[in-house]
């Protein structure tokens, strides 16, 4: 009876090692043979209770994490005990013979939920441990230590034995500082060890935050509008982050940006600005939650965009084909309301008809005197020094030159026009 008992219990263990990767037999004796790999403590400790019907357990709150290890042959209890060690738990009996497992209050842990808050004596090293099986469906961990009060480091590594010159990953901020670590492995379902070293005598707030979400652009491949995400901190609700925008074009664009959602409402984005050829902007602590949403409108065929073109064509007309800087958007905003009349000269210009839009510019300068002043500030604060009849008489010479073509060609062939989204989405959807 005994022998056919076993070999039920046996063929029970197997069967539950086919759907979680355990297997675990009955040898002679108290002995039994364990292989696991990456399977869940909860699991692999059911399995092995199940082979000793007449023993019964409580797993206390906190015991959660992987196990993976072979043992060909030893003693029950002595399985139980390397199997609690590798989430760092422990076990004991009770006065009643239950078997109570629980985690091991000499390695602190760190909840996702709940911030940590503790002095730190110079020199000193305070250690945690968070379980990063249990939320291996994170895109990436972010680890925020303030200091505020004294020096505090963060440290973050592999090693059980951690020790901050042995760290994978590192923030050394200076005194006051905030510390971050983004940890973008999370997947791999390792444990975790954080390490707080005491610069000087500290008192700090440590926090680690699961984010499953990530930044999506739509479309994924934009011809013009290309947009960057760098985490900066946040949560799986909320997440800051810079936003980095790049014109991938030679053409003058017009943006406007709208954007939905309250995370967004004291987002440092203008509503509407001028991106220059192969510009890239930077704005940061940019917040998105899932019901955020910002649009990016392009259009280099607005008044003001094509007011640009033509201030960059007479830039390269008098400096020897060198284009007017991206940069100098902002600095001839001023003059706008007087560059505006350029449109008409700059929608020939766009058709690659050079000819036909220097004389319409002529037309122009000869009409509005005003006009001729600001391209001729635009000129000034390009760092070219002409006068402003020479500037007149080389405008009224033509736009033949090469540069100047080449220039209105590329113009004429970039997209007129597109439309940027940015907003979360759950990483792997």
């Amino acid at each position: 009876m005994r022998c056919v008992l076993v070999g039920l219990i046996s063929l029970l263990a197997i069967c539950v090692a086919a759907a979680q990767t355990i297997d675990v037999k009955t040898l002679d004796g108290d002995k039994i043979a364990v292989n696991v790999k990456d399977a869940p403590v909860a699991d692999v400790i059911a399995v092995l209770f199940s082979l000793r019907p007449g023993r019964n357990y409580i797993m206390r709150h906190g015991v959660t994490g992987g196990v993976t290890l072979n043992l060909p042959s030893v003693e029950w209890e002595t399985a139980l005990k390397y199997v609690a060690e590798q989430v760092h738990a422990r076990w004991h009996k009770d006065e009643n013979g239950v078997y109570l497992i629980e985690r091991d209050p000499a390695v602190p842990w760190v909840s996702l939920l709940s911030p940590v808050a503790a002095p730190l004596k110079q020199g000193d090293i305070q250690r945690y441990l968070i379980d990063a099986h249990s939320f291996h469906e994170a895109r990436y961990l972010i680890f925020t230590l303030h200091t505020f009060k004294g020096d505090a480091d963060l440290f973050v590594g592999f090693d059980g034995d951690v020790a901050p010159d042995k760290c994978a990953l590192k923030s050394v901020n200076g005194p006051l500082q905030v510390d971050q670590i983004i940890y973008h492995d999370s997947p791999k379902k390792r444990p975790i060890y954080i390490a707080v070293y005491g610069v000087t005598d500290s008192e700090y707030v440590l926090s680690v935050n699961a984010v499953r979400r990530e930044v999506q652009t739509t479309p994924a491949q934009p011809r013009v509008f290309k947009v960057t995400a760098q985490t900066i901190t946040g949560s799986d609700d909320l997440l800051v982050t810079g936003l980095t925008v790049e014109n991938l074009t030679s053409a003058w664009y017009e943006v406007t940006v709208t954007q939905e959602g309250k995370a967004l409402e004291k987002c440092s984005i203008p509503q509407r600005w001028i991106l220059g050829p192969k510009l890239r902007r930077y704005y940061g602590y940019v917040a998105l939650d899932d019901k955020s949403k910002l649009t990016f409108y392009l259009n280099r065929n607005t008044l003001k965009a094509r007011a640009y073109l033509v201030a960059d064509l007479v830039v390269r007309l008098v400096n020897n084909g060198r284009p007017m800087s991206p940069d100098m958007g902002d600095a001839v905003e001023d003059l706008m309301p007087r560059l505006l009349a350029l449109a008409p000269a700059a929608v020939k210009f766009q058709r690659g008809d050079w000819r036909g839009g220097g004389e319409e510019l002529l037309r122009v300068i000869q009409r509005r005197p005003d006009v001729l002043y600001a391209l001729h500030q635009v000129v000034q604060r390009s760092g070219i020094n002409i006068s402003r009849v020479l500037l007149a008489s080389k405008i009224g010479a033509g736009f033949g030159a090469l540069s100047a073509s080449l220039q209105a060609l590329a113009a004429s062939k970039a997209p007129a026009e597109e439309r940027v989204e940015v907003r979360l989405r759950k990483w792997g959807d």
